[in-house]
């Protein structure tokens, strides 16, 4: 099972967001946007956990991944640009998504070379930035999925393009897929995803709207 919901960061009420920046836990951000993005993951993590009936009790792992206590489901989160998504599972699930932004070719030829390596060159053949925003974000999401956080060697993260597959030292196999959506890539890394689940990654009806809290769009 995989379920998605976002959010449109943009359309959470300025003064909803200033009456959240006044509580304790928001004080310390001081960039704004860095503020705003972690109280739409809150207001997110809010709406999904009340609407799935779930017990908001959190543990996390020994490089702070959080994930539910009772173990039934998992969660993971992920936001860029105006997007804030949230995965739920029945088994451990790590996403990423990223807006595909228009990187001059000298960036993104520095960035691809952090990031590729030569099965990636080899797969592509190519340093376009929607290709590049793909193999970044299956990374990003595997690296999540294993509750690793960020490596100093991502391009070691190795891809199966016609397998479906990404895998990381000794670490477990896993099956990814992937989706484009209003400008957005998003990765999923998981045991047991297939390629039919792409198909119902988001869906309107996932969309987090909360009334009190949302500009009228």
């Amino acid at each position: 099972m995989l379920k998605n919901y976002y959010l449109k960061i943009s359309t959470i009420k300025e003064e909803v967001i200033e009456g959240f920046s006044n509580n304790d836990e928001y004080k310390d951000i001081t960039n704004a946007a860095k503020r705003k993005e972690k109280i739409a993951r809150d207001i997110l993590f809010k709406y999904v956990v009340e609407k799935e009936n779930l017990d908001s009790t959190l543990v996390f792992n020994q490089y702070g991944k959080p994930d539910f206590k009772d173990g039934t489901y998992h969660f993971n989160i992920s936001h860029s640009n105006d997007m804030c998504l949230m995965s739920l599972s029945d088994e451990e699930i790590g996403v990423d998504v990223q807006y595909i932004q228009n990187f001059k070719e000298d960036r993104l030829d520095r960035l691809t070379r952090r990031v590729y390596n030569d099965n990636d060159y080899n797969f592509y053949n190519t340093d376009d930035n929607t290709t590049f925003t793909q193999i970044w974000t299956i990374k990003e999401a595997y690296l999540k999925y294993i509750g690793l956080g960020l490596i100093k060697n991502i391009h070691d993260i190795v891809i199966d393009y016609e397998d479906n597959t990404v895998v990381y030292a000794n670490y477990p196999i896993a099956k990814y897929i992937t989706c484009y959506c209003d400008g957005y890539i998003a990765s999923f890394v998981g045991a047991h995803l297939t390629k039919k689940m792409e198909k119902n990654l988001f869906k309107e009806r996932n969309l987090c709207v909360i009334p009190d809290l949302m500009n009228k769009e």
